[in-house]
This record gives C-alpha cells, structure tokens and sequence, in this order.
C-alpha cells in the first residue's frame, strides 16, 4: 500500500501514534541516559544540563529540518524505518562514545567549559538529529488534503508530547532507580529496532 492509501485506515493512525509517542520517549530517555554517562566525566552542573538540552534542541532543529525536506521527495514508511532505525543505532552508540572521550588525551585536556561542550556534541548531536527524523513523515502519511495538515500536525505533536513527559517521569522515577544505564539504552535502543520492523 501506498503512505496515502495506508493513511485512511485506522491501524495506520494508530501506528503512527505508536512511532511518535516511542520515539518522543526515547529523545527523553536519551537525554536522562546522557546526564547520568556524562556526570564522571563533566560532572552533573547546570552547565552541564545546559549544554546537554541545548545540544539535544539543537539536533531535533537539524532532524526535523532535514526529515521535512526528505518528507515530500520519499516514501513515508521508508523514512519512518529509516528514523528509527538510526535513532536504534545512535541511542546504543552513546555509552561507547563516552567512553572513547574517558580515554581521549586531546580530551583531557581541555578546560571544563570545553569538556562539557564537546562532550555534550558527541555524545548528544547524533540522537537529537536521529530520534526527531520521524515527526515529518508520520505527519505527511497522514494529510490527504490541505484542510488537514493543521489538525493532523497539532495531534501528532500532541502525542509526541505526551511521549516526551512519559519518557522523562518514567526514566527519572522508574527506569534509573531499578535498572543500570546501558540496560536502558540497550531496551530503548530494542524497542525502536521492534518498531521498524512492525512499520
């Protein structure tokens, strides 16, 4: 079936609530999961925050502009998968990228203020961009005609939303306190891997 075709059925809406709310959970989860790899390095200061969401917004402005100009040239089920599957990878890749900073010399080296920035850009960039390529397609699958696009946008970012808060309390009051990091970037980085292959 065509994204078009796909877009008038219930269970495709129902899936792209699904894509938008996990991913949306899993940019949350990923920016608590980097504070936490992040503190023995650059410690846990508000500069530290600071510079992690920055970077995190930065990379959702890059993912959400690149994904929106791919959104109106290619299939949006091959985007969504493209999305998530990158999104898999990048969450799964941060705990080795920081520890491939712990061993850099040239790291070490720097002043806090720069540890904490190139950290948070290594470490953080990659997932922002990735995890926010799914917003543009989910939204194009879905608009069949002009009139929708307003209505359609405002839901799924509701749900993504939604997702964002489920990501963040979860993690925060849950996740870290009954399970070790790498155990949740591993699930996390599973779960999207099993959504792919179901869209």
């Amino acid at each position: 079936q065509t994204p078009r075709a796909c877009s008038v059925t219930r269970a495709w809406w129902c899936l792209i609530v699904v894509v938008s709310v996990t991913s949306n959970a899993a940019l949350l989860i990923s920016q608590q999961v980097a504070i936490r790899l992040m503190a023995p390095l650059i410690g846990s200061s508000i500069e530290t925050w600071s510079a992690i969401l920055g970077i995190f917004l930065l990379g959702i402005a890059v993912g959400n502009w690149i994904s929106g100009k791919l959104a109106d040239r290619y299939s949006s089920p091959t985007l969504l998968v493209a999305g998530l599957l990158l999104g898999s990878a990048s969450m799964f890749l941060m705990p080795f990228a920081v520890d491939c900073i712990s061993c850099s010399k040239m790291f070490s080296q720097l002043s806090l203020e720069g540890q904490i920035l190139s950290a948070s850009f290594i470490v953080c960039l990659l997932p922002g961009i990735t995890l926010s390529l799914v917003t543009p397609p989910s939204i194009r699958s879905l608009v069949q005609s002009a009139g929708s696009v307003g209505s359609i946008s405002g839901r799924i970012y509701a749900w993504g939303t939604f997702g964002s808060l489920v990501g963040n309390y979860l993690t925060g009051f849950v996740l870290l306190s009954m399970f070790g990091v790498r155990t949740i970037v591993d699930a996390t980085s599973l779960v999207l891997l099993v959504l792919a292959s179901i869209v």
